[in-house]
C-alpha cells in the first residue's frame, strides 16, 4: 500500500491561497498576499457558488474530494517484504508570523447583503454548500497541502476534532495553518482549530518557542462565557490534552508533578462527568499507568477500567466503551506478571474479538493486534506463531487507517522481532531496519517500541544512532531496565570505535543522558 506525496506548495501559494469559511449558509472568501509585498486584498461576503469568478481570468473551483478506491487486501505473511510507505508532508512556505489572535470580521448586514461578485459583474452561479467538515477540510488541505490532517467529528461532541495522518507536523505546516484559520469569518471555530493544529504539532510552530506555544494554546480554550458550538466540555476536554501532551515533553520529575495538579484540576470542572471530558482524562489515566510501575500504576489503571465503565452507560459508546477497556487491560498487563497477567490479557482478548466482531473498524483490528502480540510473548513457539500471524494481520488492516499508520507501524516491528526470536525459520532482517526508520520521525513512541529500535540499529552496529534514540525514548518515558542495558552496551560500541573532536563531546552529553535516566530507576 502505498500513498502520493502532496505537491509542493510554492511561498505565494501558501500565503495567497482562498479559504472557504462558514458563516451559517454563506461562505467567505478571502485573500491575502505576502505582508512583505505589503498589500491586502480581502472580499466581502457572499451566498455559497461552486464557482466564483474574480475577474481578471482567475477562477476558483471547489470540488469534493473523490473516495479513496479500495485498497486490496494485504497478505498476511510476517517474512512479506515491507513495501508500506509513510505519507509525505508536502513542502509548506516558510512563515513566521506573530502568534495569530483570531479576528472577528467587522462587516455590517447592509454592506454584506451586496454581493461582492456582483458589484464587479461576475455571475454566481447558485450551488449547494459542501458539508461542513468538507469545507474545514479544504481550508486545511488548501492551506498546508493534502494528506497532513484530517477532519472528523467525535461522538458525544459537535465541532471538528484533527486526526495527523503523518508522524509529526512540520513546523511550516504548522505556522502556515495558523494564519490561514485565523482568515476565517468564524472565530469559535477559527479559535478550536487553531488549538487543533497545535496539539497535533505537537507545539513545534515555526518561529515560536514551545513554551509560548502552550501558553497561546491555553489561553485560546479559556474564552469568554457563551454558549454554542464548542461547549464548554469540549473546551474542558481539549485543555485536558493540551495539559497532557505538554506533560509528555517534560522530565520524569514535571510529569508526575504536573499529573497529580491535573487531577485536582478536572475534580472541580463542571463539565467533569460529561464524554468530552471523560474520554480525554482517560487518556490522562492510561498515559500516566504506563509511567509508572508496581502498584501505583495498577491504581491508574483501576480508575481507567471505572471510567471505561461509566462510558458503557452513555447510548453512543456502547462498543467503543468495551474497545477503550481491552485498550486499558492490555496496558494494564505490561505492568503484570505470571497468572495475573495472563487473566487481564483473557479478558482483553475476549473484549476486543467481540468489538470487531460487531464492527471491524480500523481501531478495532489495532486492538486484537496489540493483544495478540502480547499473549504471543507468554504462548509456546507453536501457538506464539500462530498468534503473531493473527497480529500481523489486524495490523496491516489497522494501518490502512491513515490517523493510526504509526501504531500498526509499532505492531509490525513488534511481530517482525516477535518472529525473528523464534528462530525456527529464516526472516528477511531488512523488514525490522525499513519498520524502525520509518518510525523514527514520529513524534511519540512507545516505551517498547523505542526498545525494539534501539535493538535494531544495535544489531546493524549503528552505535551511535542507538544511543541517540535511547535519549530521545528518555525525553519521553521513565526508561526500563532492559533499554537501560541496551544503552549502556551501545555507548560501549561507539566508545571503542573511537571518538574525536565533536563525537567525543556528544558521546560524553549522551552519557550523561543515559546517566540521568539511570538514576531514575
Amino acid at each position: 500500500m502505498s500513498r502520493e506525496p502532496a505537491s509542493p506548495q510554492s511561498e505565494a501559494a501558501v500565503a495567497a491561497r482562498p479559504m472557504w469559511t462558514l458563516g451559517g449558509t454563506q461562505m467567505s472568501l478571502r485573500m491575502r498576499w505576502l505582508a512583505t509585498r505589503g498589500e491586502q486584498m480581502i472580499w466581502d461576503d457572499w451566498m455559497s457558488s461552486a464557482s466564483v469568478d474574480m475577474g481578471e481570468g482567475c477562477q476558483l473551483q471547489y470540488q469534493d474530494a473523490p473516495a479513496e478506491p479500495a485498497e486490496p487486501a494485504v497478505a498476511a505473511t510476517v517474512s512479506a517484504p515491507d513495501a508500506t510507505q509513510s505519507p509525505t508532508a508536502a513542502t509548506c512556505a516558510s512563515l513566521s508570523p506573530p502568534l495569530p489572535q483570531v479576528v472577528v470580521p467587522t462587516t455590517s448586514k447592509a454592506e454584506a447583503s451586496t454581493p461582492a461578485a456582483a458589484e464587479r459583474g461576475a455571475a454566481v452561479v447558485p450551488a449547494e454548500p459542501l458539508p461542513f467538515a468538507h469545507r474545514v477540510q479544504a481550508l486545511l488541505d488548501d492551506t498546508a497541502g493534502a494528506g497532513l490532517l484530517r477532519v472528523h467529528v467525535v461522538e458525544g461532541s459537535e465541532v471538528p476534532q484533527l486526526e495527523l495522518l503523518v508522524p509529526s507536523l512540520p513546523a511550516a505546516a504548522a505556522s502556515a495553518l495558523f494564519s490561514g484559520i485565523n482568515r476565517m469569518s468564524v472565530p469559535e471555530l477559527a479559535r478550536w482549530l487553531q488549538v487543533q493544529v497545535i496539539l497535533a504539532s505537537r507545539f513545534n510552530v515555526q518561529g515560536h518557542k514551545p513554551e509560548r506555544i502552550y501558553e497561546h494554546a491555553v489561553e485560546l480554550t479559556l474564552p469568554p462565557a457563551r454558549s454554542g458550538s464548542p461547549s464548554d466540555a469540549d473546551w474542558q476536554a481539549v485543555r485536558i490534552q493540551l495539559h497532557l501532551a505538554w506533560l509528555q515533553q517534560q522530565g520524569r520529575a514535571s510529569r508526575m508533578h504536573g499529573l497529580s495538579r491535573m487531577r485536582h484540576a478536572v475534580a472541580e470542572l463542571d463539565q467533569r462527568d460529561s464524554l468530552p471530558v471523560q474520554l480525554a482524562w482517560l487518556q490522562v489515566l492510561q498515559w500516566w499507568g504506563s509511567q509508572q510501575q508496581g502498584d501505583a500504576g495498577l491504581q491508574r489503571f483501576d480508575e481507567a477500567e471505572a471510567v471505561c465503565m461509566r462510558l458503557a452507560d452513555h447510548p453512543l459508546m456502547a462498543q467503543e466503551s468495551q474497545r477503550l477497556l481491552a485498550e486499558t487491560l492490555l496496558l494494564r498487563a505490561r505492568q503484570e506478571v505470571g497468572g495475573i497477567r495472563e487473566a487481564s490479557l483473557r479478558r482483553a482478548e475476549a473484549l476486543a474479538a467481540q468489538v470487531h466482531a460487531h464492527s471491524a473498524t480500523p481501531a478495532a483490528a489495532l486492538t486484537v493486534a496489540g493483544v495478540a502480540l502480547a499473549r504471543a510473548e507468554l504462548a509456546e513457539p507453536a501457538q506464539a506463531l500462530t498468534l503473531l500471524e493473527q497480529a500481523l494481520a489486524h495490523a496491516f488492516l489497522a494501518g490502512r487507517e491513515p490517523a493510526l499508520e504509526a501504531a500498526s507501524l509499532q505492531t509490525r516491528l513488534a511481530v517482525q522481532l516477535a518472529y525473528e526470536a523464534l528462530g525456527n525459520a529464516p526472516a528477511p532482517q531488512q523488514v525490522a531496519q525499513d519498520l524502525a526508520d520509518k518510525l523514527q520521525g514520529t513524534a511519540l513512541l512507545a516505551a517498547e517500541t523505542w526498545r525494539r529500535i534501539v535493538e535494531v540499529h544495535l544489531r546493524r552496529e549503528q552505535f551511535q544512532l542507538a544511543c541517540q534514540v535511547a535519549a530521545k525514548a528518555a525525553s519521553q518515558h521513565r526508561l526500563r531496565p532492559d533499554l537501560i542495558a541496551l544503552w549502556e552496551r551501545a555507548s560501549a560500541c561507539w566508545k571503542a570505535q573511537g571518538l574525536r573532536d565533536d563525537a567525543r563531546t556528544a558521546w560524553q552529553e549522551n552519557v550523561r543522558a543515559r546517566q540521568a535516566a539511570s538514576a531514575q530507576l
